[in-house]
């Protein structure tokens, strides 16, 4: 089986009616930073398809995701007690971003706070 190996923007990568199927994994489309941006893929896909063309991509619903949720870790390094505290505050489904706080703590004491 051959393939050609075509290298472009997706948001500017438009071959009129030339796919009968387009498949773009879940993490590539999520690297797309605005809802726009995402609009903007799917109508070049759309043109690009035939007419009974099919577009697949394997979308993953954070249904895990909890506003308020805690988690941590503790890491013991070179005698050093290391504990990453993860606390989800956010999630924008339309702009599909998260917002998390992140705690570093080296022996007790608060380090960074990402």
């Amino acid at each position: 089986m051959k393939a050609n190996l075509i290298c472009h923007d997706l948001e500017n990568y438009i071959e009129k009616n030339t796919y009968e199927y387009i498949i773009m994994p879940n993490a590539s489309f999520n690297l797309l930073e605005t809802r726009q941006k995402a609009l903007k893929v799917l109508d070049n896909f759309y043109q690009s398809l035939t007419d009974n063309g099919t577009l697949i991509i394997d979308l993953i619903f954070p249904i895990e995701f909890k506003a308020g949720s805690k988690h941590e870790f503790t890491h013991h390094f070179e005698n050093q007690d290391i504990l990453v505290k993860n606390l989800s505050k956010e999630i924008n489904w339309v702009e599909q971003y998260t917002i998390n706080q992140i705690d570093y703590f080296v022996n007790n004491e608060l380090k960074e706070t990402q």
